[in-house]
């Protein structure tokens, strides 16, 4: 629609709009794939973030800066870490 021209001054039941086919759902997906593989990419994404979110939680609460954690206790064996290293997985796992 061109600048200044309001919408009561074109003209109505032009066939023009009519004429142009709107695409209004993906039946394949917004990318061409199917419903099936959406949903596995989904699922194997979710999986994927709880394992890193569990084995960088699992790590910290083991070493030997588990105080970062609230609740946990210290292991008769900790796991001994530099500082930066369990702060930077406390950082990708919460």
């Amino acid at each position: 629609m061109p600048l200044g021209v309001k919408l009561g001054d074109q003209q109505r039941g032009s066939s023009a709009a009519a004429a142009v086919p709107v695409k209004t759902s993906f039946p394949d997906g917004p990318l061409g794939q199917s419903s099936r593989t959406v949903a596995l990419n989904i699922l194997c994404f979710s999986v994927l973030t709880f394992l890193i979110t569990l084995g960088a939680g699992t790590a910290v609460v083991l070493s030997n800066h588990s105080e970062l954690v609230n609740g946990s206790r210290r292991t008769r064996d900790p796991i001994s870490l530099p500082l930066p290293v369990p702060i930077a997985l406390a950082v990708i796992g919460g």
